[in-house]
């Protein structure tokens, strides 16, 4: 199944018998050649960037490797931050979520009266991860799969 959505997904990026002319038949699509299908991928552009209200500025600390000490430096980062600003944290690792420890945090964030999710607050940072949304007991990494799965069917 994984499999399947995979080259459904490869044949939408790439377009029907885009791989299969390339390689069986010897010879590149002229839309390849021309231009048009780097185009016709640029066309689609990346998603509409929507406006977080009240944020000015959005600091991302990203690795493709584990264990390097993202959360590290994104916890120390605002902390320094949050001395002359007023800075959130957004953990989003949901096989290991770490901002609970790091920050000194627990418990359940409670919602407004617009049912929006209030953060934890410490060293005057405002916190979310999705460790406060699990129990302690419960592996984050069992929603492993519901997020590959999503991954997959929606591109």
């Amino acid at each position: 199944m994984v499999r399947q959505t995979f080259h459904r997904y490869i044949l939408s990026c790439i377009g029907p018998g885009g791989v299969s002319q390339s390689l069986s038949g010897g010879r590149t699509p002229s839309r390849w050649v021309s231009g048009t299908h780097r185009q016709d991928m640029m066309a689609r552009g990346l998603p509409k960037k929507m406006d977080l209200a009240g944020v000015k500025n959005v600091i991302l600390v990203a690795s493709g490797k584990g264990g390097v000490g993202k959360s590290t430096v994104a916890t120390n980062l605002a902390i320094s931050l949050s001395k002359r600003c007023s800075v959130g944290l957004l953990d989003a690792d949901v096989f290991g979520p770490s901002l609970p420890l790091m920050m000194n945090l627990s418990g359940t964030p409670e919602t407004n009266h617009q049912n929006l999710i209030l953060p934890l607050l410490n060293y005057n940072v405002k916190c979310m991860s999705m460790g406060f949304l699990v129990d302690p007991g419960n592996p984050v990494s069992s929603l492993r799969y519901a997020l590959l799965h999503l991954l997959y069917t929606f591109p």
